[in-house]
Order: C-alpha cells, then sequence, then structure tokens
C-alpha cells in the first residue's frame, strides 16, 4: 500500500565512499529522479516510492551512486515493476 519498494546491496569495497543514491525512475518512456536513498544496515538500501503507489503500468528502476567527494557514479538498473489496476469494481471477475 505504501508503493513499489527496491531494495539493493552494494559491494563491500564501495560501501565507505557512497554517501547515498539517486533513485531514477522510467515510465511512460519519462526518466525523472524518484529521490534519494541512505543506507540501512551494512551497504543494504531501501527505497519506497509513495509517489507511484496508485500508478498503473511499468516502471523500471535505476540507481546512481553519489561518492563522498560529490562526484556521481553511473546509473545501474535494479529492478522493474508493472503495477496493476487494484480496484476492484474494474476486474473482471470480481
Amino acid at each position: 500500500r505504501a508503493g513499489p519498494i527496491i531494495r539493493w546491496k552494494t559491494t563491500s569495497n564501495s560501501s565507505p565512499q557512497v554517501d547515498f543514491f539517486v533513485v531514477l525512475a522510467t515510465k511512460q518512456g519519462t526518466r525523472y529522479v524518484a529521490g534519494t536513498c541512505h543506507a540501512v544496515v551494512n551497504g543494504f538500501f531501501r527505497f519506497v516510492d509513495s509517489h507511484n503507489r496508485d500508478f498503473v503500468g511499468l516502471i523500471q528502476y535505476h540507481v546512481a551512486p553519489v561518492y563522498l567527494s560529490g562526484t556521481t557514479g553511473p546509473a545501474a538498473f535494479v529492478g522493474s515493476i508493472n503495477l496493476i489496476d487494484t480496484h476492484e469494481k474494474y476486474r473482471r471477475g470480481a
């Protein structure tokens, strides 16, 4: 109900240099910044995309690291989700 949840983990040698990640979402052919994410525990990251909780369709997610020096790294694909319509009155057979 909160929205899509994206989880990923960094490698042990890159974690100390990463300050945070920028989460990029691509939907309907447009890429935009969905938000930022800091580490949860031991290099694990979790981002809740509450902005798209009612969206219906395909969303692809990429994350780009921002290092302590202020430089950014290349965006890496972390996953996609195809959200379906959950309104029961519109579903077939309901």
